[in-house]
């Protein structure tokens, strides 16, 4: 099953079982933070880290600027999560090497 379709399903679950309101939006919130990991983590392990730090314009080319770079293009709940996924990918490339 894919991630997209696990947030949708949460969110339906909750939706018929009568939850709402602020545990409504902190679920939510989740499953964005969930989808903000992923989407760092798959694109910091597709291209090397010199390529990273090109194309997300990092001050250096180190994983930490770069995953700082990367989480740049997410709200604040979701850029920790961005930056997290993204050192992990990183990381899972440089040991694949």
């Amino acid at each position: 099953m894919t991630r997209p379709l696990l947030a949708a399903l949460a969110v339906a679950v909750l939706g018929i079982t009568g939850c709402g309101g602020q545990q409504e939006q902190e679920t939510q919130t989740a499953v964005a933070r969930s989808d903000a990991y992923w989407d760092g983590k798959d694109g910091c392990s597709a291209v090397s880290l010199e390529k990273l730090a090109r194309q997300t314009d990092a001050s250096e080319a180190t994983p930490e600027a770069v995953a700082e770079a990367f989480s740049k293009r997410w709200t604040s709940t979701a850029a920790r999560d961005a930056r997290q996924g993204c050192l992990d990918g990183i990381a899972e490339t440089a040991s694949a090497q």
